[in-house]
């Protein structure tokens, strides 16, 4: 009896061994699930669906919109002026130089009345104003804000303006649309509101009322 259960004992130890030694091949193996170590390499296990991939699904071509091309078009900018006010009335980004020019000369109208006038007008650039301790409003011109600065404050030198402040800088900035675009489609895009991006300094009838108050103009400005 004894003789047989050591027998019994051994078998099992056999067989444990056994299962230990296939887990460590498959460990040393280093193959994937649904493999098993084979060889020196890696066999599918019979019926193991980790094994047998679906099959890939062909690619659906993305559709990409095609490019439009584009262009700049000229952005205006124009500035009203009244000889009994302290301020000036501004727009840029227009589509054109007589919504530019009638949009300023609406609003300081509203606000003033009559006796307005634009003192300055031009496109893709910049307008500087300052005022001088005699209430003398100059305007410069340039390319950009900080050129349209040193413009406004060398004609203030030229014209011995003293204690020239500057008060505003405006900038009309090139405008992007597709290009090509026929007479009746430009049309649309500059009537159209949507396509509207200009912007406004526009004082109110509070505006800050002073004589006498005149105006120089800047010899790069843009008529």
């Amino acid at each position: 009896m004894n003789r047989m259960f050591r027998k019994f004992v051994l078998l099992v130890s056999v067989v444990a061994a056994s299962l230990l030694v296939d887990s460590s091949v498959q460990a040393e193996g280093g193959c994937p699930d649904g493999y098993y170590p084979l060889a020196g390499g890696c066999a599918p296990i019979p019926g193991d669906p980790r094994n047998n991939p679906q099959p890939d699904r062909p690619r659906v071509p993305t559709r990409r919109r095609p490019r439009v091309p584009t262009m700049y078009a000229n952005s205006y900018i124009a500035v009203a002026w009244h000889p009994d006010a302290g301020d000036v009335w501004a727009t840029w980004n227009h589509r054109t130089e007589e919504q530019s020019k009638a949009a300023a000369m609406t609003a300081c109208t509203q606000a003033m009345g009559a006796g307005c006038e634009i003192v300055m007008n031009g496109w893709n650039g910049s307008v500087a104003i300052a005022r001088d301790r005699n209430n003398m409003v100059v305007y410069g011109w340039a390319d950009k804000p900080d050129n349209a600065r040193a413009s406004v404050l060398k004609v203030c030198k030229e014209k011995n303006y003293y204690d020239c402040k500057i008060m505003h800088v405006f900038t009309a900035e090139p405008l992007i649309q597709p290009a090509n675009f026929t007479p009746i489609q430009q049309k649309f895009l500059e009537t159209n509101p949507a396509f509207n991006f200009s912007k406004n300094y526009f004082p109110d009838r509070s505006v800050l009322r002073v004589k006498p108050v005149s105006t120089s103009k800047s010899r790069e400005q843009k008529q």
